[in-house]
């Protein structure tokens, strides 16, 4: 199990704590990338331009993975990694937690500890995984959070 902790009741900076593994990032507020400490190595998170659905996840040996939104209306994102091609969605359209699927069987569960929280857990179903992408997938889940607080939770830009 992987616990994410925000920063501050306010923050969307978070602290990813598992057994083996640690991550850190800081959002950049102007847009929709941020800065992130992966077991000791400093990644970027960077969009795609301003109306685009990808991201990428790259340090200084370059691209580690690639996410792209698969439609504006779902909260969904395909993930190209070292792992393959991951698909990573909500569990349905007023839930706020989401699974991480790799050839059609769940590979890994984000959601948060309960209905008011901001705390967050990340339940891993398998042993051989790339830590930075399901890093990655954490942060797409947050920023979706994030994106669905701005629109008030009508849904509407709750992608």
């Amino acid at each position: 199990m992987i616990l994410g902790t925000p920063n501050s009741i306010f923050s969307w900076n978070y602290l990813l704590k598992g057994e083996d593994h640690q991550a850190y990032w800081e959002q950049k507020w102007t847009s929709e990338q941020c800065s992130i400490l992966i077991d000791g190595s400093y990644f970027e998170v960077k969009k795609h331009g301003v109306a685009s659905g990808r991201w990428s996840l790259e340090s200084d040996n370059g691209l580690h993975c690639t996410a792209k939104k698969i439609s504006f209306w779902k909260r969904s994102f395909e993930i190209e990694s070292p792992m393959g091609l991951l698909h990573l969605r909500s569990n349905g359209a007023l839930k706020r937690s989401f699974f991480i699927g790799l050839d059609g069987k769940v590979i890994a569960t984000i959601e948060p500890k309960h209905a008011f929280s901001r705390h967050v857990e990340m339940d891993i179903l398998i042993e051989d995984y790339d830590f930075p992408t399901m890093a990655l997938s954490f942060w797409l889940v947050i920023l979706t959070w994030r994106r669905q607080q701005g629109s008030g939770g009508s849904g509407l830009g709750a992608f």
